[in-house]
């Protein structure tokens, strides 16, 4: 898509990209909590230890 450059910024552009920030902030930070929470299940596996020790409880969603 290419960006026309004579079209001038206005308020609403800037919210609409303040609030696309916002979600994007906010998608980063859950990714963020699920890489720590797979790390954190990977250091306690180990051959022959039950699936349910590794992944029980599974967290609420938030």
């Amino acid at each position: 898509m290419a960006i026309d450059k004579d079209v001038i910024i206005d308020e609403d552009f800037i919210r609409r990209f303040e609030e696309q920030t916002a979600i994007l902030r906010n998608l980063e930070k859950q990714v963020h909590d699920a890489v720590v929470r797979a790390e954190g299940r990977i250091a306690r596996m180990q051959p022959g230890k039950s699936m349910k020790d590794i992944f029980d409880p599974v967290p609420p969603k938030q």
